[in-house]
């Protein structure tokens, strides 16, 4: 299981079980601490949170590229995808599960 998140401008995991949960709180934080988080998790990303910077970043293709959009480009090994569909129905049910592809 991967390690909890203790800092999400430095940090974030959109995995986690609690930001799965309720997202809210860390996106209201990051808007107001750290408008762009970056993380190293799944080969390294930014998630900008505010609305006026997402606009400028998809409207400047001189710098920004939608190539790999992707959090993670990898796919899970097979074995790994049952663990984690097995975490994620004793967490959230299997209807849930099933019905929002948690």
């Amino acid at each position: 299981m991967a390690e909890q998140v203790k800092d999400w401008a430095a940090d974030y995991d959109i995995f986690e079980k609690s930001y799965i949960k309720d997202p809210f709180p860390v996106w209201d934080e990051l808007r107001e601490k750290c408008p762009i988080a970056h993380t190293d998790r799944w080969g390294g990303s930014f998630m900008p949170t505010r609305y006026e910077d997402l606009f400028n970043i998809a409207r400047d293709i001189e710098h920004y590229s939608s190539r790999d959009v992707l959090v993670s480009a990898v796919m899970p090994s097979p074995e790994d995808a049952e663990r984690r569909y097995a975490e994620a129905v004793a967490e959230y049910g299997e209807e849930l599960v099933q019905n929002y592809n948690v």
